[in-house]
């Protein structure tokens, strides 16, 4: 896949509201093992993971989104040489 077309697919799922709202649920449920009383170490360790899993995949999709556009300006200025 170009790196335009996986910029396009990930500008498109950074703004799918069912993408976003599943990203938002999940943080907030493992934040609440953050300030749980109840929760053992162990859940708040997987708690940390699975928060820092879910910014790495958000992190990945902006990078996509931002190779397509240096490599949208690269072919523009080619055009222009």
């Amino acid at each position: 896949m170009d790196k335009r077309t996986r910029a396009s697919q990930a500008a498109h799922l950074m703004r799918d509201p069912v993408l976003l709202e599943a990203f938002e649920a999940l943080s907030k449920s493992y934040t609440n093992a953050f300030v749980s009383v109840g929760a053992r170490d162990d859940d708040v360790l997987k708690a940390h993971r699975m928060i820092l899993a879910l910014q790495a995949v958000k992190s990945q999709l902006q990078t996509y989104i931002v190779d397509g556009k240096l490599e949208e300006r690269k072919e523009r200025n080619r055009g222009n040489d």
